[in-house]
């Protein structure tokens, strides 16, 4: 699919891209991103950041806003957003990509980000697609009122990409049944440490959160304790997730690896 993308500094594109983004998230006009914070943060004359929108045949389709961080080389993802009838055509990646290549042209050396652990889907772009590592976990990251996430606490997972050693998908392709017969699972009978390890997330958890709120609570807790153990406090780091179906179950597993560079 043919689509272009432009850097976004005009007030009638930022005004558009918050529409889009209230639309696909669900967002209340409270938490929106308010036209002005945006124009500012969008700055080329002040260097405050990058704003980047996704058009097909002359319609926003989605867009990515970064912002600048006191470290140098280094920026913080924001926000994505993607409408839904363009998802899983491969347009959002190859729009990451294209905007990670544009801010390596400008000096961008790191991209860090926040993103929903539980959602298989998107950890795979991140990490599989976009060549990122989660790196941290963090309870009870934000408090909005949105429609997707329907009063689950919102933990959320850094993500980290090294722009000056990033990486295409790994060619190591594992399927669930390679994986689980090479790797100890946690919550296993028998499971033992060792440098890499397995930690599985839900199927679909959007779906689980649109059947029921009180389980999806208690997944989020209970994954809350997995990951904060192994990735915070033991030091290891989500560098692939591996999905597949088995006895007719979509299942979804971190593949966590203990002492890589930069942890």
């Amino acid at each position: 699919m043919a689509y272009y993308m432009k850097l976004l500094e005009k007030q009638a594109d930022l005004v558009r891209l918050i529409e889009l983004e209230r639309q696909v998230w669900g967002f209340s006009e409270a938490d929106a991103d308010s036209p002005l914070t945006m124009k500012v943060m969008s700055s080329q004359r002040f260097k405050m950041g990058y704003t980047f929108g996704a058009y097909v045949d002359g319609e926003l389709i989605g867009g990515d806003v970064f912002f600048a961080s006191l470290v140098q080389g280094r920026v913080y993802g924001h926000l994505v957003c993607l409408k839904p009838s363009y998802r899983n055509r491969n347009v959002g990646t190859r729009f990451l990509l294209d905007t990670f290549d544009y801010m390596k042209e400008r000096g961008v050396k790191e991209i860090f980000w926040t993103f929903e652990p539980l959602d298989a889907a998107n950890s795979k772009v991140y990490i599989n697609n976009l060549g990122g590592r989660a790196t941290e976990y963090i309870s009870d990251y934000i408090i909005i009122e949105d429609i997707i996430n329907g009063g689950v606490p919102l933990d959320r997972m850094i993500c980290e990409v090294d722009l000056m050693h990033s990486k295409e998908a790994s060619s190591e392709c594992l399927d669930i049944s390679e994986a689980l017969n090479a790797y100890p699972l946690i919550g296993s009978k028998n499971f033992k440490e060792e440098k890499r390890i397995l930690l599985e997330i839900p199927g679909d958890y959007k779906a689980l959160k649109a059947h029921s709120i009180q389980e999806a609570t208690k997944i989020r807790l209970n994954s809350r304790k997995l990951f904060s153990e192994f990735i915070n406090d033991k030091e290891y780091v989500g560098v692939k997730i591996i999905s597949g179906v088995d006895n007719a179950m979509i299942r979804n597993f971190y593949l966590l690896e203990k002492g890589v560079v930069g942890k």
